[in-house]
């Protein structure tokens, strides 16, 4: 695992700016790996999967008032990480759980948590492929259909106090998922 991150504070701790960066693997991830039903069940529950995480998180605040008896501050967050399954010791696909038709996957050299499900048929040029009435084919063979993983989080706070009173507003935003 490497991090390295900086908090830096300026204006007598009025201003505040910091931010880190990781990159960590995680080996013997637990999951329930598929075997052959000849044994008696259909898998078994075992350290095999391996992970890997990158992301960066930056925090910017700003107390806009400081006096005896109130105070008034603003913060902002963002955050990206992206993770992928590096290895999964030659299983295509574990199922992590879901509907029947939708299911969240661990998939090697996906995000973890894929969603997995049927997909429309689509040309080597990446257009749909239609039938004769003008409808998306169906491709014969499930695959991953979207990632819910979002592609950064953000965050905006403000802050009141008053005495022993305080009193916060949140607005959170997650995008790309």
């Amino acid at each position: 695992e490497f991090e390295a991150g900086a908090d830096l504070r300026f204006l007598k701790d009025r201003l505040s700016l910091s931010g880190t960066y990781f990159n960590n693997r995680t080996v013997d991830v637990l999951l329930d790996f598929p075997v052959a039903n000849s044994r008696g069940y259909t898998d078994v529950y075992s350290n095999g999967a391996e992970i890997q995480n990158e992301g960066i998180e930056l925090d910017l605040g700003y107390q806009l008032v400081r006096s005896k008896n109130f105070d008034w501050d603003l913060s902002a967050n963002f955050t990206s990480v992206k993770n992928t399954v590096v290895d999964m010791q030659g299983v295509a696909s574990i199922n992590l759980g879901g509907l029947a038709a939708v299911s969240a996957r661990a998939v090697e050299g996906q995000p973890l948590g894929v969603l997995w499900g049927s997909r429309i048929q689509r040309n080597e040029d990446g257009s749909i492929v239609f039938d004769e009435n003008g409808f998306p084919r169906q491709d014969l063979t499930e695959g991953v259909i979207g990632d819910p993983n979002p592609d950064w989080q953000g965050s905006l706070t403000s802050g009141w106090s008053f005495k022993n009173f305080r009193l916060s507003v949140l607005f959170e935003t997650y995008q790309g998922a």
